[in-house]
């Protein structure tokens, strides 16, 4: 994943899928459990039990446009990266499209 990237944002109990491009990556996040990081790496505190923290990443994604919904800073999605260009969805069988939507519950 880096930046240019498309991605597809789809928020917890949503069918709406959000487009929007990565614009940036961090480096990493240090463990909860662990004492603080003397480099300034950002502890993020697991509020789901079925994410594990090492493949939390933050990734900062520009929208492609002005949503008629807001959703509040904080809300749970399901992010898809479909690399360098968008993914037809038209095409999806109902199996992957099952698929993308099971991913919300681990």
């Amino acid at each position: 994943m880096r930046p240019g990237y498309r991605a597809e944002i789809t928020p917890l109990g949503s069918n709406r899928v959000l487009k929007g491009t990565v614009d940036s990556v961090a480096a990493g996040v240090t463990n909860a459990s662990s004492t603080s990081d003397a480099k300034g790496m950002a502890t993020i505190d697991s509020n789901l039990e079925w994410v594990r923290l090492a493949q939390r990443v933050p990734v900062r994604i520009r929208l492609d446009e002005q949503q008629g919904n807001l959703w509040p800073a904080g809300t749970t999605a399901t992010v898809v990266i479909t690399g360098k260009q968008d993914r037809d969805a038209s095409q999806d069988s109902f199996f992957r499209k099952l698929a993308h939507r099971l991913r919300e519950f681990g």
